[in-house]
């Protein structure tokens, strides 16, 4: 299986995640925490703050691991030791910027 088909089979898992935790996180508030009907639509907006920023990190950490700034910037320049730009840093005494 190829990295793009992995990728979106893996977006798919955090899209239907994201659908699971915003109706447990509806359920619970409407039948646990606040039975009274004016409270319903909080409670959608609660829920969908809350899958819209579950859907966001486990997108960050999980789909698009391999392309998050971090591996991109710093983790692949330090693989690089001998980079163009450190070279020449290095040559004049100085320390090379990673971005």
């Amino acid at each position: 299986m190829n990295s793009s088909a992995l990728q979106f089979i893996r977006f798919c898992v955090v899209g239907v995640s994201n659908g699971v935790v915003d109706f447990v996180v509806y359920f619970v508030i409407t039948r646990f925490l606040f039975t009274f009907p004016e409270f319903i639509l909080p409670a959608k907006a609660i829920s969908y703050l809350v899958a819209t920023l579950w859907s966001y990190f486990a997108n960050r950490t999980f789909t698009y691991t391999r392309y998050s700034w971090w591996n991109r910037k710093v983790l692949q320049h330090r693989r690089t030791r001998d980079c163009i730009k450190c070279r020449r840093a290095a040559r004049r005494g100085e320390y090379a910027s990673v971005a």
